[in-house]
């Protein structure tokens, strides 16, 4: 019950229907309530974001620019978790990479017209419950046309290949499989993550797209990260674990896309 109450309290920050902040809400809820109050009543999603500019990291390296052609065609929030695994439990050992599970969610009015705002949400929802935001979503998406939920982003096969997955609506059915280009370090300031997380925040990347494999977009930028690095040996972990993370993630392509969801497809 009190999932599906914070989530109300979201939802109603985001439309025009008058909702009570439970007094129970925690922190991180309260802080998410205090962000979205000057975004409520305004369209959502699928806003023209020809002007967005993408973030910048704290330096002295810096990810390097779209390649000459490319426009910024769409800028989503990802929420989900870094996932790895350990040969053993003790500090002999360092945690492996084994990709991520994020759902991605359409903040492209935000990237034009509140740019400022978020930047400031990852840090936020790292700290929310992935159900929480789930079912905030859902309910938005219900008493709105605006569908904030609009692909899922995994690693396939194997955890090998990074997937940004938009093929929830026949049209346009967009899908970017690609390899890593580029990383630098997260901001100075960026969450370390969970209160029993506090590993640091996963690298900003420059990923291109393996062109056979892909439709439509042809990079991604990963800014903005909050949460998501792993713990710096294996030592009390047990063999895979995931690690909460929370992301802004920039997308390149041609031209600009229109949003379109409606049913998921398998990869």
């Amino acid at each position: 019950m009190q999932l599906l109450q914070y989530a109300v309290v979201v939802a109603g920050l985001l439309t025009n229907t008058a909702v009570k902040a439970m007094p129970t809400a925690g922190l991180e809820i309260s802080e998410l309530v205090y962000l979205l109050k000057g975004f409520k009543g305004e369209q959502l999603t699928n806003c023209d974001i020809s002007k967005a500019i993408m973030p910048k990291s704290s330096g002295p390296n810096y990810l390097a620019p779209p390649d000459k052609g490319l426009v910024l065609s769409r800028v989503v929030l990802g929420r989900g978790t870094q996932n790895y695994t350990c040969v053993d439990a003790t500090d002999a050992s360092v945690p492996v990479a084994q990709g991520a599970v994020a759902n991605l969610y359409d903040v492209s009015c935000l990237a034009a017209k509140r740019p400022e705002l978020l930047h400031l949400l990852p840090d936020v929802i790292v700290n929310i419950e992935k159900s929480t935001i789930e079912a905030a979503a859902s309910i938005v998406s219900s008493m709105t046309r605006d569908k904030l939920l609009i692909g899922h982003h995994y690693f396939a096969p194997n955890n090998t290949i990074p997937v940004f997955d938009f093929r929830m609506g026949k049209s346009p059915s967009l899908i970017f499989r690609g390899k890593k280009d580029q990383g630098v370090p997260a901001t100075t300031v960026a969450s370390k993550g969970i209160p029993t997380e506090q590993n640091g925040a996963v690298d900003w990347l420059r990923i291109v797209a393996i062109q056979s494999m892909s439709v439509g977009l042809k990079l991604v930028y990963r800014v903005q990260t909050a949460g998501g690095k792993g713990p710096s040996t294996c030592k009390g972990m047990p063999k895979s674990f995931e690690i909460q993370y929370a992301t802004e993630y920039c997308e390149c392509s041609y031209d600009t896309i229109s949003i379109s969801p409606v049913k998921a497809n398998p990869f």
